[in-house]
């Protein structure tokens, strides 16, 4: 349900202003209630009674509230149906508590599984109890609005990501089809991108995304979306009046922008942006038909000399030898075995030991030299070949960790494994994690798999009873890049994870930036509180050590340590590394 919703702002406190809905059938319950709530806000609150579910449904639809207090007994239908119809929209965050007659674990569970915050029993209520819990309920909701803000913006430039943007295109496309109009959907990829980091450094190379972000929103009229796809990708939504002329002066607007060079580091930069653009409906009729042909588009206007843009031509389907060539090669890699698998310690700073080394797949290729997974993965992804890659991956990470046994200063050290998102939606995971181990004989309690945040959401309903079958083997379960998705605390406390990775985004900027200091503390604190493990990853300088560490968090990853480093290098590094600590 579309709920209207005042997000509270950083610095509001707890005894702001407080608009509350109160659904409650019985008015003797409701005055009690409300004065209840008059000893407890005074005149800081505003409190609107709706007698039933319908009226409620009508009130919400038309006003803005802040909280929600509902009766668990509406007549024909439950309160536990309102909160479900409140709390539907995954991106919008409504704090619900839930009234009920009776103390009862059932009710209580299937308030929780609904959406609501808390659970009351009216004989039990009194001013103290309601101010508290609507206090703790309105805390956690700024929370959650936070990490659902986070989930829909790049943390680097601050643009929308792919999530929003996906979003909004699913918005214009219904107003389009309402309308009878048009728009246009622009792809931009920065051109030597790649140079840019392998020369220059990763640093630079954000430093050149966050520049190129800036220029894009002063380019755009306020009208256009942009929003960071990933990587050196952009798209824009545009809408004109005349969308062939508009959408190309938009373009050679950009183009003429981003090919000024930028003096970052002592350097000047100077790169460039290739373009391509779909038309809708001509293009493409849903979000993943339209980016699919901007993205043809795009890629053809690389081939074209780059520094271009071009709109989507049916031909260009048959255009697509470079993906026919990238799948032969990676084909080939397979065969040859052309993989090679790099190590990254994880350390508790607390006993100054090694615990863990994440298993990171490198690519020997025979002409590139090193391949990162940047270059493949997707590629991989997009056909069976990251599942036979993965269960490579799988096999020779535990092999490599039981040879480890062998040597007296790796014992005890484990490996962690990322699982991509075709991986966990595989029904062979079980089988080939499962094969894994015996062929391997390595103990369960040395490996750790590790899914994103993102993969766990979009599996949907599958995701505990995977995750279930999992643990039962005894695996460790991590979330990977945890805060950068969106999971309601109710869905984390039911999987069966026991580690939580605290994203490098969050991580770079904890100098600097107070918002990213607040997250990071609340994500450990809420990693503690579940009694699970957290790990920092991104970790290079003293003072982002020294920060998480002192909120609590002593598992450690990053280039303040080691970088990922071939087998025959990690096992020394760890020697050395446990040498010199004892």
């Amino acid at each position: 349900m579309n709920v209207k919703n005042k997000a509270l702002k950083d610095d509001e406190t707890d005894e702001d202003f407080i608009r509350l809905l109160l659904v409650e059938d019985d008015e003797d319950d409701y005055i009690l209630a409300e004065d209840y709530l008059k000893e407890a806000y005074g005149k800081d609150i505003e409190i609107t009674w709706a007698k039933n579910f319908d009226k409620a449904i009508e009130l919400i639809s038309s006003h803005t509230f802040d909280i929600f207090l509902i009766d668990y007994m509406l007549g024909e239908k439950t309160g536990i149906e309102l909160t479900k119809e409140i709390t539907s929209n995954t991106f919008v965050v409504n704090a619900v508590i839930l009234l009920t007659g009776m103390d009862n674990r059932e009710v209580d569970i299937e308030a929780t599984k609904s959406g609501a915050m808390d659970y009351l029993v009216k004989q039990e209520l009194n001013a103290s109890l309601l101010e508290r819990s609507i206090r703790y309920a309105l805390k956690r909701k700024r929370i959650e609005e936070k990490l659902i803000a986070l989930a829909q913006h790049d943390p680097l430039t601050g643009l929308a990501n792919r999530t929003k943007f996906n979003l909004a295109l699913s918005d214009k496309i219904q107003q389009a089809r309402r309308d009878n109009n048009q728009f246009a959907v622009l792809l931009l990829d920065l051109d030597n991108f790649k140079e840019v980091n392998d020369t220059l450094g990763h640093s630079t190379g954000d430093s050149l995304l966050k520049i190129t972000a800036k220029r894009l929103n002063e380019s755009l009229r306020g009208i256009d979306m942009i929003a960071r796809l990933g990587g050196d990708e952009f798209s824009i939504i545009a809408q004109f009046n005349h969308i062939g002329q508009g959408s190309a002066q938009i373009a050679e607007r950009l183009i003429q922008e981003l090919s000024v060079a930028a003096e970052l580091d002592y350097h000047q930069i100077k790169t460039g942006v290739s373009i391509g653009i779909a038309i809708y409906p001509h293009d493409g009729v849903t979000p993943e038909a339209l980016l699919k042909s901007a993205d043809l588009a795009m890629y053809k206007s690389k081939r074209g000399g780059r520094g271009t843009f071009r709109y989507y031509d049916p031909e260009f389907e048959l255009e697509l030898t470079q993906t026919k060539k990238l799948h032969d090669e990676l084909q080939l890699a397979i065969d040859s075995e052309q993989f090679e698998l790099f190590f990254q310690p994880i350390i508790d700073t607390q006993t100054n030991r090694v615990i863990k080394a994440e298993a990171l797949i490198r690519w020997n290729h025979p002409s590139k030299g090193l391949v990162g997974p940047g270059e493949f993965i997707e590629a991989a992804e997009k056909n069976s070949m990251i599942l036979t890659i993965g269960r490579w991956v799988l096999n020779e990470a535990f092999k490599q960790c039981i040879n480890w046994q062998n040597e007296p200063h790796m014992r005890e050290v484990g490996v962690a494994i990322n699982l991509s998102p075709h991986q966990f939606h595989d029904e062979e995971l079980l089988k080939n994690v499962t094969k894994a181990i015996s062929r391997s004989g390595l103990e369960e309690r040395y490996i750790t798999l590790e899914i994103t945040e993102t993969t766990l959401m979009e599996v949907g309903s599958v995701v505990v009873d995977r995750l279930n079958a999992l643990a039962e083997l005894g695996l460790d379960l991590a979330i990977d890049d945890f805060g950068t998705g969106y999971s309601s605390l109710a869905y984390l406390k039911r999987f069966p994870v026991s580690t939580l990775k605290v994203d490098r985004s969050f991580i770079s900027d904890i100098e600097t930036d107070d918002d990213d200091k607040v997250i990071t503390n609340a994500i450990i604190n809420l990693g503690n509180s579940l009694n699970k493990r957290v790990i920092a990853e991104g970790i290079e300088t003293a003072t982002q050590l020294t920060t998480v560490n002192e909120f609590g968090c002593h598992l450690i990853q990053g280039y303040l340590f080691a970088k990922p480093m071939p087998l025959k290098d990690f096992s020394i590094w760890v020697h050395k590394y446990h040498q010199h600590k004892d």
